[in-house]
């Protein structure tokens, strides 16, 4: 066991030595325990050590540790307030330590929070809240302690003395001492220590090895009166006051430079420190006074710059008097001259020795009798005539204290006594020695600039290391608060305000443009981008009050105060601009935000301007129409370059480019294209853009044969004010995407709604306010609104059942299930059917319905006679009741009355509207403006005469969408299913109408018809034509026991539509014949209508009112018959002769001139009986007359019904053909038939010419050959390529049985058949069959030239717009992909911005092979000997055909070159070229050739020829490949066949 025991403690031991941390150190640096880690001995104590994450260093805790229990660390708190000691791995009372310091009654601690500066104890203020200790006090252990300067006493703590000075300590006796070799030195403006040894030297910078540096003297080694030329340092006298006599520089006086004969003022710049090796026995050539050296002031100090010197190696500090902090700088102990006093060993030591005024000595009270008594004016901002004129009283800290002004410092004094005003603006100074000249900033106050200057040394305060720093500080003359905007590195210049943007100001006095307060406390907390901790004060606007923070030191912003006064002087009463979607919100005559109320009318917003709440606050935000009605404005110049912004041109309907100058101008400004389409309505119907290609970032144009892909639908947008087929997203992808949180740039997250693609229901989810996607709704009713209509159109929306608030359910396969002008669609979001459509929402004529945004269910308003402010199916009418005008369309979707066509712009294909009642007649020849809707303004223009007769259909072409016309009688026209029919103003033209002809000869002579109206054979007169007279062409004939008109042309009169009183569409009402009126009924009892009748409620019939009525659905039965409707909802079809198909009260009749039959009610000219129906049943069924059980043959048959019918006296349709017609389909130009098959030839078969047969192969004889000259392999003719003359084109028909295949959504149809959509790297075996971006070449899909794959897509510009840099591909060209991975020779890995990720790019210069020399040499055709060739040559021939007379394939031993020909053909690899064999490559992408797999080899360059113990390396050249024998492969390639080859 004591073993064990000694092991555990060895462990603990070793675990302390190991964890061993210190305050400041990195976090990473330190070993850090946290609670549930693992201990080794019960009851241990260790302090607790924690990572400040903000700074990033290591604090200690005071008053917890962690204890260890059962193997455990546990976090333990010091109770009644102890501390816990780290020595003794204690807690104790720090009361009894410091019981017998005083405190004040006050009892919060340093860090506490506080209200008045009382609840706080000596030496701290209330600072922002927080108990923080004064500038001359010291935290330690939570209070606050003086500071002490070294050689005075009352000092408690090592800390008081060392924070003023580094290595002091705290005698027994409370003073504070210098360290070892040190002795304290008096000055103005405190006590310094300095070395006792000889050399003497200045205290700054201290010595890293304690030796003092005798080179930062101040001394003058060319015109020291004592001794010219040669080295001799500036000595002085501490108790004389004499400062401008130097006595020839002997030392008797206060500092003075003696530059010959000329003694420099320096007094106010260099102190006089008290050294006791410096006297008269040392220095003889000095007074016997002499008892000092001059050492730069504390202010003179802390202006001077960092110096690293050339071989940096230990930390300093510096101070950086522009921003007031200090920072970290690396330092070589071993500089020489030259040396910068502005150096120390820590932070707290460059704080307490620069914590004054930033530029330029404080003012002091001078004394009578010494220099060294002069003390600093505090206390200043008690009466404003404490500070003189050229300084002001500023608050360092806690301290008040006069600091010179920026007006002094900024001016040709520079912050000096005026006594020592330069010559010029500027004081370039005296050389003193180690000095070099160097080139300054100074600020001219004539001209208003900072202008470089050659600066010796010894100048004044107005001298800035460079003129970001000289600007920065004397800005605040030209400005009172924050920079004057800049134009390049000038300022910019006005002469009034309207040369400014609005954000400035124009100061007349400086001319130029200033930050007004709005501007400036509206801008954000900048920390900055460097190491420091400034206290600054920030005007947090949202907040809208000043709180600290710390800055950086560099690159903030003008929201940036040093002190809490000035920040709430300055931004009293600022508030927050109020956000608008577009554009900036209303301001007031005195530049002040409009603060409006939706609920008060006397803060109303402005015509043109809506009430906005952006989340903080309400203000006046332009309107969308009124943003997108304005003209472009180009703004006001602010700053240097100008920029190209977006605006709507409501003219053309069209976002365009124009050139902004960067500031101001109106809301019509945009940044992206996108943006601006988005706003103003170029956008797809459901929101976001339309899809791009991802290789080239075009628009994709889609069609019928261009499919979107399954996300996207192909919908009509207006681009450019032209018409164009994009792929948007479809609301069931729009509401499949998951949740996107985005990027936070709200003050905090909000709540919004998405649609659970998993759930069907819609569920909140947090969003921070940015970049989300398009499933993000502000309310969850939006939500269920829009996807629970993705399967409707735009305009439509889904039917909701006001019971369950859910998508009223239909059944497609029945009709009338859904709600009048709603229809039944499948909806493949959620898997259910939903009834789709939209009313009149109140707002609309009726029979139309209203454009219903399916988000917020508001109809969509419209501007009158305005192109593009409805969609193209929809007109804008005007509502009397509400005063606005709407988007509105018919029911039915039909611009024009049944059976006439719209007229459509010849440019973008819309319907065109036109102004009814309009004098000008705004339609073409032959349209008129016509509309169904009574009152409006607007209608379309639809034909003067119907396209077809009797209203039909007619066939629309997809590219005009017109009426395809045609030549009656011509052999081709019209698809299948149309059929030319004449006009009825024009009989040599006709129209693709739908169905066949109808007309029937019916006595008249061959190839002529009959004359018919309403489907009734039309009788003539031919002795008295004036009263039954023939159409023109037509003549009075004898046929069928009557006279009737014939002619060779068909007319089909137009068949006058029955009056339907208000009954629904395609149904009609009962006339009673008595009233002459429709059959009025009632719904409260059983069906009072005849049959095949309905009682149904109608409005606006012809005698104005409204009522129940008798309706039919017509059904096509004649006369005034109508149909039976089964539980389908369509017309029951129905035989001749089945007597029972149909129920009591229907018969079966023939519709459409008796080509089908349906069940019709019976009328009074139905004077069918009971034998004549059985003849009937007998004449259509006459298989049931047998003979010896053999069914009748066709003759017989025919013979028989024809007796029957005569017998039954009525018109049967024809025997139906009982052949079946063969689909026709038409070949390809380079297909045959083989098998009742289209088939691609092969060479051998036949051919007419040569563009019917393989490429490579021409059409001889009629048959697909090979030339004279050339052979056939592998189904080719090597080395042959033919021109294609597309136009030519050659169609064979072929009859076939073949069914339509139906292709998967991954999948591609291609001639009837199905392919697997496939990606980059996959096989393919057609071309369509690669997708995002690919191509198929040799079965492999390949990214095209300047792209590359990543991710299953091919992309351009991977590695960048802006350098020449090309991707690494892979074999399969995919980009090469090397996180944490090495990239090949010639390339670097870089991180891609378009991608985000890491891929492996050539090199910008071209040099990645090395050093390496690539040479050329041209050998004669003839042995080669491969150990005379140095290794990357690359070889030419004399005499080679080949490509750049590259090497032929020679012989290997001979070396001799391989011949072919016809018979005597090439290896695999090469080709036949004339006589000799080269490589053959096949170049499938930018830069990579291949004839073998996994072989890549480079275009435009030459392969050198390597020995046998060399391979074949590939490198990349600015794009280009270049070739070079090496010894062994890169990393992760592999040789084979003597060429390395990818791994991957």
């Amino acid at each position: 066991m004591g073993y064990i025991t000694i092991l555990l403690i060895l462990m603990v031991f070793l675990y302390q030595i190991n964890c061993y941390c210190e305050p400041g150190l990195r976090c990473n640096e330190c070993d850090l325990i946290t609670s549930d880690d693992t201990c080794y001995m019960n009851h241990s104590k260790l302090p607790n050590f924690y990572c400040d994450f903000e700074k990033d260093i290591v604090k200690l805790s005071e008053n917890s540790y962690f204890y260890c229990i059962d193997k455990k660390w546990f976090l333990k708190y010091c109770e009644n307030g102890g501390l816990f000691d780290v020595k003794n791995n204690e807690c104790y009372k720090e009361l009894l330590l410091y019981k017998k310091v005083k405190r004040s009654s006050g009892g919060a601690r340093a860090g506490d929070i506080c209200q008045f500066n009382t609840d706080c104890q000596t030496g701290m203020f209330c600072s922002s809240g927080i108990c923080t200790c004064l500038s001359d006090y010291v935290s330690i252990s939570g209070y606050c302690w003086p500071k002490v300067n070294p050689g005075q006493s009352g000092c408690h703590e090592d800390k008081q003395c060392s924070v003023v000075w580094p290595n002091t300590r705290c005698s027994p006796n409370g003073i504070c001492e210098c360290s070892e070799g040190s002795v304290a030195s008096k000055t103005r403006d405190g006590t310094v220590c300095i070395t006792s040894s000889i050399p003497p030297a200045c205290p700054l910078p201290e010595s890293s090895d304690n030796e003092p540096n005798p080179s930062t003297l101040l001394a003058n080694s060319k015109t020291h009166p004592l001794s010219p030329g040669n080295y001799m340092p500036i000595l002085c006298t501490s108790t004389s006051t004499e400062v401008f006599n130097s006595n020839g520089g002997d030392g008797s006086t206060w500092c003075i430079y003696p530059d010959g004969d000329n003694d420099v003022y320096i007094a106010d710049i260099y102190d006089c420190l008290e050294t006791p090796q410096v006297n008269n026995k040392i220095f003889k050539e000095y007074a016997t006074t002499v008892n000092g050296i001059c050492c730069p002031s504390r202010a003179f100090v802390c202006i001077q710059p960092m110096e690293q010197g050339d071989e940096p190696s230990i930390p300093r500090w510096y101070y950086n008097p522009i921003s007031g902090a200090c920072s970290q700088f690396m330092w070589d102990p071993n500089i020489g001259d030259n040396v910068s006093p502005n150096n120390f060993k820590t932070q707290e030591h460059c704080e307490t020795y620069c914590g004054s005024c930033k530029r330029g000595p404080t003012q002091y009270h001078t004394s009578k009798h010494s220099i060294l008594e002069d003390t600093s004016i505090t206390n200043c901002m008690q009466s404003s005539t404490t500070c003189s004129s050229e300084f002001q009283c500023t608050l360092i800290g806690s301290t008040q204290s006069c600091c010179p002004s920026i007006s002094n410092i900024c001016s040709p004094y520079g912050g000096r006594p005026h006594f020592v005003k330069p010559l010029g603006m500027y004081d370039r100074g005296v050389p003193i020695h180690g000095s070099k000249t160097v080139t300054r900033y100074y600020y001219d106050a004539n001209v208003g600039k900072c202008i470089n200057f050659l600066y010796d040394g010894l100048g004044n305060f107005n001298n800035f290391i460079t003129k970001f720093d000289c600007e920065n500080y004397c800005s605040r003359l030209m400005c009172p608060f924050g920079n004057p905007l800049t134009v390049g590195e000038e300022w910019q210049r006005c002469e009034g305000n309207t040369e400014c943007p609005s954000s400035h100001l124009c100061d007349t006095t400086h001319k130029v443009c200033c930050p007004t307060a709005q501007n400036i406390c509206s801008q954000p907390k900048r920390l900055g981008e460097c190491k420091q901790s400034v206290r600054k004060y920030w005007y947090n606007i949202e907040m809208r009050q000043c709180q600290l923070f710390e800055y950086s030191g560099c690159n903030g912003n003008d929201n940036n105060f040093d002190s809490l006064t000035t920040c709430q002087q300055t931004c009293r009463n600022i508030s927050l601009e109020p956000k608008c979607p577009q554009g900036r919100a209303y301001r007031d005559i005195n530049g002040n935000y409009f603060i409006c109320s939706p609920n008060n009318n006397d803060k109303k917003c402005p015509p043109n301007y809506n009430c906005y709440f952006d989340g903080n606050s309400y203000g006046c935000c332009p309107t969308k129409s009124y943003t997108c009605s304005l003209n472009s404005d180009k703004g006001v110049q602010c700053g240097a370059g100008t920029s190209f912004k977006y605006y709507f041109n409501p003219n053309k309907n069209t976002c365009e480019a124009f050139q902004y100058l960067g500031c101001d101008g109106n809301s019509n400004n945009f940044q992206t294209l996108e943006a601006c389409e988005e706003y103003c309505g170029i956008v797809c119907p459901h929101g976001g853009q339309p899809l791009r290609d991802v290789s080239t970032n075009q628009l994709i144009t889609c069609s019928n044969s261009n499919k979107c892909i399954d996300t996207h639908e192909c919908v009509t947008l207006n681009s450019n004010g032209n018409v164009v087929q994009r792929c948007c997203p479809s609301k069931s992808y729009i509401c499949s995407m998951p949740p996107q949180q985005g990027t936070l740039c709200t003050k905090m997250p909000i709540t919004r709604y998405y649609f659970n693609i998993v759930t069907k229901e819609c569920a909140k989810f947090s969003y921070n306010g940015c970049n989300g996607n398009l499933n993000n709704w502000p309310s969850i009713e939006q939500c269920k609104n829009f996807c629970h209509s993705s399967a409707c159109i735009p305009g439509d929306i889904a039917y909701i059942n006001p019971n369950t608030n859910l998508p009223y359910q239909c059944n497609p396969s029945l009709t009338n299930t859904c709600p009048k002008n709603f229809k039944c669609l499948f909806d493949s979001l959620t898997q259910s059917s939903v009834c789709c459509g939209a009313t009149s929402m109140n707002v609309c004529p009726d029979n139309e319905k209203a454009f219903v945004n399916a988000a917020d269910m508001t109809v969509r308003e419209c501007l009158v006679n305005v192109e593009g402010s409805c969609p193209e199916n929809y007109l804008c009418r005007f509502n009397p009741q509400k005063n606005r005008y709407y988007c509105c369309s018919s029911v039915t979707g039909e611009f024009c009355p049944s059976g006439k066509a719209v007229a459509r712009d010849n440019l973008n294909k819309y319907p065109m509207r036109c102004n009814v009642n309009d004098s000008n007649n705004q339609c073409p020849n032959g349209y008129s403006c016509q509309t169904s809707i009574s009152g409006v303004l607007q209608g379309y223009c639809c034909s003067n005469n119907y396209v077809c007769p009797n209203k039909g259909d007619f066939y629309i072409e997809e590219n005009s969408q017109m009426p395809r016309s045609c030549t009656p009688g011509a052999f081709i026209g019209c698809p299948t299913g149309y059929s030319c029919q004449a006009s009825s103003s024009d009989l040599s033209k006709g129209y693709c109408c739908k169905g066949q002809i109808i007309s029937i000869s019916d006595g008249c002579p061959p190839n002529e018809y009959v004359y018919m109206k309403n489907n009734k054979v039309i009788e003539c007169d031919p002795f008295n034509p004036a009263n039954s007279p023939c159409p023109k062409s037509y003549t009075c004939q004898w046929g069928n026991q009557k006279y009737q008109c014939c002619g060779k042309e068909p007319i089909l009169e137009s068949i006058e539509e029955p009056n339907n009183y208000g009954c629904p569409n395609f149904q009609v009402a009962f006339i009673n014949k008595m009233t002459k009126s429709p059959e009025v009924c009632s719904t409260s009892g059983p069906n009072t209508c005849p049959i095949g009748y309905f009682c149904q409620f109608v409005t606006n019939y012809q005698s104005g009112s409204n009522q129940y009525i008798c309706c039919g659905n017509k059904s096509g039965c004649p006369g005034d018959s109508v149909g039976y409707i089964d539980i389908s909802g369509s017309p029951k079809e129905c035989k001749i002769g089945h007597m029972d198909e149909c129920p009591k009260g229907f018969s079966c009749k023939g519709i459409d001139n008796k080509k089908k039959y349906v069940c019709c009610t019976n009328t009074e000219e139905d004077d069918y009986n009971v034998g004549t129906s059985e003849l009937v049943r007998l004449a259509m069924n006459p298989t049931s007359i047998t003979n010896q059980n053999t069914t009748i043959s066709k003759s017989k048959r025919l013979r028989k019904q024809q007796r029957l019918l005569k017998l039954a006296n009525v018109t049967l349709p024809p025997l139906p053909n009982i052949s079946t017609k063969k689909k026709i389909k038409k070949c390809q130009i380079k297909e045959t038939i083989k098998n009742k098959k289209c088939t691609l030839r092969i060479i051998g078969d036949k051919c007419i010419k040569t563009i019917q047969c393989p490429e490579t192969t021409q059409c001889l004889n009629n048959r697909c050959l090979c030339p004279s000259n050339k052979i056939e392999k592998d189904g080719k003719c090597i080395d042959v390529i033919e021109e294609v003359n597309e136009e030519e084109y050659f169609e064979y028909e072929v009859e076939y049985d073949d069914e339509i295949v139906t292709c998967k959504t991954n999948e591609i149809k291609y001639d009837n058949k199905c392919y697997k959509k496939v990606t980059v790297g996959e096989k393919c075996e057609i071309e369509n069959q690669c997708i995002n971006g690919a191509k198929c070449i040799n079965n492999l899909c390949y990214c095209p030239k300047n792209t590359a794959g990543y991710k299953k897509r091919c992309l351009t510009n991977i590695c960048g717009i802006s350098n020449n840099r090309t991707p690494v591909l892979s074999i399969n060209s995919k980009a090469l992909l090397c996180q944490r991975k090495s990239c090949p020779s010639g390339s670097t890995c870089l991180k891609s911005a378009m991608i985000n990720d890491y891929i492996c790019c050539s090199t910008i210069d071209g040099k990645g092979i090395g050093s390496k020399k690539i040479v050329r040499k041209k050998v004669p055709l003839k042995k080669i000997n491969n150990n005379n060739i140095k290794k990357n040559t690359i070889i030419t021939m004399e005499g080679s055909k080949c490509k750049n007379e590259m090497m032929p394939l020679l012989e290997k031993y001979t070396k001799n070159v391989v011949f072919c020909s016809n018979k005597k053909l090439c290896p695999k690899n090469y080709v036949c070229i004339e006589d000799q064999c080269c490589r053959e490559e096949t170049k499938i992408f930018s830069g990579i050739y291949m004839d073998a797999p996994n072989i890549i080899l480079p275009p435009k360059s030459d392969i050198p020829i390597c020995d046998e113990n060399s391979v074949l390396v590939t490198y990349d050249d600015n794009g280009q490949n270049v070739y070079s024998c090496e010894i062994e492969c890169p990393d992760r390639h592999s040789p084979i066949d003597g060429i390395c080859i990818s791994d991957k």
